[in-house]
């Protein structure tokens, strides 16, 4: 099929833009009869070019040429500025998730008002973005991401593309997909890839007599499926909570396709710190999507500072070690960076009364209540006054952390994940104590069912990297990552409440 006819005409005026002498071109009318055709498909013409970015039109002083001296034509030479400027800056917020594949981009007013141009260069620049492919039209919005292709996207079943999910056991598939703390990602992640009709397949590194009969088993049966995929194959995702340089190596090279794939490894524990593209026999096409603890600590600790906090407790679960001790101590070297008056007091809960709640996890809501009516059954009956004061006296008494921490008067709590911020906003009510009038409270993970308790939490942003996961595999939009591969999620306060002034 031939192309259109103005696309050659615009060809042969581009070639000619030097010999017209000076910035400015003759009119559409002298160009249509110079170049011997309608003035309609000049018009054409002259459009195709501008949306390149070569010629700029200027409401009623013509055409002008962008790469003409600024002297000669400054309005044209900052049209074509305005024009990259706002193509770059696209371009790079749908790479960082901004504007997430399938998403619409703003309207055209708002980036007129917001970039400052003219309809004109936002128009351009739709084109030159949806030349690249970057962006598609939809009715009247324009979408980010390439147009699902009809038979592509009809394809199901044994025919359609297919990702793996590489772990090394089943117990670690089951973790990615089904807890809490690592459904944010998975759920944008398997949901972006069903749009565009790709199929999900779990390999394990180690063979297990228990594992499911849809886990290919062992990195050679790994690679015989990788094989009988062939083109089908997109890449991988790698899920390792005790990753080694080693057993990523020993991997890599089958799943990359010696380099032809990529390969995505979700750190949600941020343990792969030397899993780097250096280390990796495929570096181009590896990256790596962490948690970047660091900066989920400093939103917390300078959430409570900003509020005037300077007294913070930091109770634990377990003896201080493994990622709560770590998460104490890089909150002390963040509170000693934020200001030297910041001083953080931290207990263990080895008393009964938690390990208890932990034992009725899930139903830790409902084992709370049953403990503190234990206590209330147990206070002699008096007067109302005196049975609620004497019913918190023994809610103290049986948990001496607690008690420690506010003899020590902090102002504020940090809790070490939102499953223990839930339990200690349940014992501050049963204590009296108001949170946030008398004690401001912030947790980490923001788990789902955190929308409804009133404690402000530090999401990890794993929504965001499961959604950059999928469209590095498809390979539809460009992605931003560091030069070793790297993509930390960007941490966020979720402000429910329970941070108030001092």
């Amino acid at each position: 099929m031939r192309p259109p006819i103005y696309t050659a005409i615009a060809n042969r005026v581009r070639k000619d833009l030097p010999g017209f002498g000076g910035s400015r071109l003759p009119s559409t009318d002298d160009l249509a009869r110079r170049y011997h055709i309608s003035r309609a498909t000049m018009t054409k013409a002259i459009a195709h070019l501008r949306q390149q970015g070569l010629v700029a039109c200027l409401r009623g002083r013509g055409i002008y040429r962008i790469d003409a001296r600024e002297d000669a034509a400054p309005q044209a030479a900052d049209a074509g500025r305005s024009g990259d400027r706002l193509y770059d800056h696209l371009k790079t917020a749908i790479a960082e998730g901004t504007y997430p594949s399938g998403g619409p981009l703003p309207k055209f007013d708002h980036l007129v008002h917001a970039e400052r141009v003219s309809r004109i260069t936002v128009t351009a620049t739709m084109r030159r973005l949806d030349g690249d492919r970057l962006i598609h039209k939809l009715g009247k919005r324009w979408i980010v991401g390439p147009a699902v292709q009809g038979a592509a996207a009809g394809l199901r079943g044994a025919l359609s593309p297919a990702i793996l999910v590489f772990v090394p056991t089943e117990t670690d598939w089951y973790s990615l997909f089904n807890l809490l703390h690592n459904m944010s990602f998975a759920l944008p992640f398997s949901s972006e890839l069903l749009k565009q009709g790709v199929r999900i397949i779990v390999a394990q590194r180690e063979v297990s007599s228990t594992a499911t009969s849809t886990a290919h088993m062992g990195i050679e049966q790994v690679r015989e499926q990788i094989n009988r995929l062939g083109n089908r194959y997109c890449g991988a995702l790698v899920f390792d909570r005790f990753p080694t340089v080693e057993n990523f190596n020993a991997a890599m090279g089958i799943l990359s396709c010696r380099g032809a794939r990529p390969v995505v490894y979700f750190d949600a524990a941020n343990a792969g710190g030397r899993c780097t593209r250096s280390t990796m026999r495929c570096s181009e096409q590896y990256f790596r999507l962490h948690l970047d603890e660091r900066a989920a600590v400093k939103a917390a600790m300078q959430s409570l500072w900003d509020a005037g906090h300077n007294r913070i407790g930091f109770p634990l679960m377990m003896p201080q070690w493994g990622w709560p001790a770590d998460r104490l101590s890089l909150s002390r070297a963040i509170a000693a960076e934020i200001d030297p008056s910041i001083r953080i007091f931290s207990t263990i809960h080895g008393e009964p009364f938690w390990s208890l709640l932990e034992e009725g996890y899930p139903d830790r809501f409902a084992n709370f209540r049953q403990r503190t009516e234990e206590f209330l059954q147990s206070v002699p009956a008096s007067g109302a006054v005196k049975r609620l004061r004497s019913f918190r006296d023994r809610l103290m008494s049986r948990t001496p952390s607690m008690k420690k921490l506010l003899d020590s008067s902090i102002t504020a709590m940090i809790s070490m994940n939102d499953r223990m911020a839930h339990e200690h906003y349940l014992w501050f009510k049963a204590a009296g104590i108001d949170v946030p009038r008398r004690m401001s409270m912030v947790a980490f993970d923001n788990l789902p069912e955190s929308v409804v308790m009133p404690i402000s939490t530090v999401d990890f942003g794993f929504a965001r990297l499961g959604h950059l996961a999928a469209h590095i595999l498809l390979g539809d939009i460009p992605i931003k990552a560091g030069a070793d591969g790297a993509i930390p999620g960007i941490c966020t306060i979720v402000d429910r409440g329970s941070i108030a002034a001092v």
